[in-house]
């Protein structure tokens, strides 16, 4: 979600402000409704953002455990609580990870890879505004343990198409814009976007501070 140029133009790209021991953080979200964003059968819906202490798995990395705490609102299903959890390596918090970032445009990860769309500015629904924001694209996202969006996105595909084959969720996506100030993974927007057989789940939320 960071990115960055050469030194002699770097003067001129935002610089995201970095959490130097993140853990601890936390943000809330509110769901955008607007369909632009999110799929009409999710009436209402929040997100909950919490970084836990570093783990190191082996010898590897020090690494976040990154927790999404979501609760839904959904037509003909009602109420819907559950949790995503991704391991976020340190170096995602770090400068020059950012840097390098916006000046190659992707990065890989363990549990995920990054790609920079572009410097942005952007407004929440409830009215913050936010300049200068790196927009990146999260992708082949590995979650820990079970998936609740995949497995929630399936029940609601089979609620409107019941006598299609189950399969499973393609490409599950995070869109967000980073924005300094933000705490946690410093997102102030975050947009999921995910597929199964031709039917397309997407879900919106913005930071409310």
């Amino acid at each position: 979600m960071f990115f960055f140029i050469t030194f002699s133009i770097l003067c001129f790209l935002p610089i995201v402000s970095l959490q130097a021991f993140p853990a601890g953080e936390s943000a809330h979200y509110e769901l955008d409704k607007s369909t632009t964003r999110t799929t009409s059968m999710v009436r209402d819906g929040s997100l909950n953002l919490q970084v836990e202490n570093s783990v190191k798995p082996g010898n590897i990395m020090d690494q976040y455990l990154s927790i999404f705490d979501f609760e839904l609102d959904i037509s003909m299903a009602g109420r819907k609580t559950g949790r995503e959890s991704i391991l976020v390596p340190d170096r995602y918090f770090d400068r020059d990870f950012w840097e390098n970032l916006r000046r190659k445009k992707t990065a890989e990860m363990p549990s995920f890879k990054i790609r920079h769309l572009g410097i942005s500015d952007t407004d929440t629904i409830g009215g913050e505004h936010f300049s200068n924001c790196d927009k990146v694209l999260f992708y082949d996202i590995h979650v820990e343990g079970e998936s609740f969006l995949m497995q929630l996105w399936k029940q609601i595909r089979t609620s409107v198409f019941p006598s299609v084959k189950q399969g499973e969720i393609d490409d599950m996506e995070f869109t967000c814009f980073i924005c300094e100030g933000v705490p946690a993974l410093m997102a102030a927007k975050v947009d999921i976007t995910g597929s199964s057989r031709g039917f397309r789940f997407k879900i919106g939320f913005d930071l409310i501070p």
